[in-house]
């Protein structure tokens, strides 16, 4: 089971790539799908997701395309997951998840609680800024492995 899902995973590589462009020229939908091996269909919805969670603006016109709403240092993870797949739960009695109808007596609640706090707390103090500092090196050759994905290699 992965924790995020393969839209949030999407999301964020867009987020990245308007952070790395940052002060710059709004980028088309199109032109960040191919950057970042999305449909442009698929790249579309996430960006409206995105958009109304006042993560990136559109701005309009010939020129027009999608910018970050905020600085690169002002999202993080957390909100960006939130966006696009709402709460990460660690399990259905974590806080602010369905619960189980047993969470009150249950001896395991109160440590799933502190697992759950401790992931958002985790997923809070990582900023789009912090995933640009620790990038592969700007000179790296991206290539793709057997599988399709991407890999880095320093020239």
């Amino acid at each position: 089971m992965n924790v995020l899902r393969q839209n949030t995973d999407y999301a964020l590589r867009l987020l990245v790539n308007l952070a790395d462009r940052f002060n710059g020229k709004p980028a088309a939908t199109n032109q960040l799908a191919q950057a970042e091996d999305i449909s442009p269909q698929f790249a579309a919805k996430i960006l409206q997701k995105l958009q109304k969670a006042h993560l990136v603006a559109s701005v309009m016109g010939p020129q027009g395309g999608f910018v970050l709403a905020r600085r690169p240092a002002k999202i993080n993870l957390l909100q960006a997951i939130q966006a696009v797949q709402g709460m990460v739960a660690f399990n259905r009695c974590s806080p602010g998840a369905e619960g189980c109808r047993r969470k009150k007596y249950c001896p395991i609640a109160p440590v799933v609680d502190r697992m759950q706090n401790q992931i958002n707390d985790s997923l809070a103090s990582i900023t789009l800024q912090d995933l640009l500092d620790n990038a592969p090196t700007k000179g790296a050759d991206v290539k793709k492995n057997k599988s399709g994905n991407k890999t880095f290699e320093a020239e």
